[in-house]
């Protein structure tokens, strides 16, 4: 007997995930290879004046522009982390 799934699947569903998450890489993708051929103070510049016109409407655009920077900064890091516990735990006969 098949094993039921604890939600739907429906065609338009699969295909919207399968887009997001398409969308999500392409963008990581293209905002590393953005800093990586960018200076981090001239791309910490950019996206602070690519969002000022955000004040406009009440948003603070510069606290925009820094969580970016920050973010952008540390998903490297973070990958490298990640890879290191994956060496340790597979060096240990750990699963993850």
């Amino acid at each position: 007997m098949p094993r039921r799934l604890p939600f739907r699947s429906t065609a338009p569903g699969d295909c919207a995930a399968v887009l997001y998450a398409a969308s999500f890489a392409l963008a990581v993708f293209v905002s590393l290879l953005i800093l990586i051929a960018t200076v981090p103070d001239h791309f910490s510049d950019a996206l602070d004046g690519l969002f000022s016109p955000l004040a406009h409407v009440g948003l603070r655009g510069h606290a925009i522009a820094v969580v970016m920077t920050l973010m952008l900064h540390f998903t490297p890091v973070l990958a490298d982390r990640a890879s290191a516990i994956i060496d340790d735990q597979s060096m240990r006969d750990g699963k993850l």
